[in-house]
């Protein structure tokens, strides 16, 4: 699976939003984070 994900602008780098809005802004990218950390827990990772 290939996901495109556009790199920031500098706006969005010197402000930051808050998680509801980086969620309705970038979904696919913050489902791959719970993924990862799901399967980092799982495996016991430090």
């Amino acid at each position: 699976m290939s996901i495109n994900i556009p790199a920031e602008t500098p706006d969005e780098s010197t402000n930051p939003i808050s998680v509801e809005e980086f969620e309705r802004l970038h979904p696919a990218m913050l489902g791959a984070i719970r993924k990862a950390v799901r399967h980092h827990t799982r495996k016991g990772g430090a």
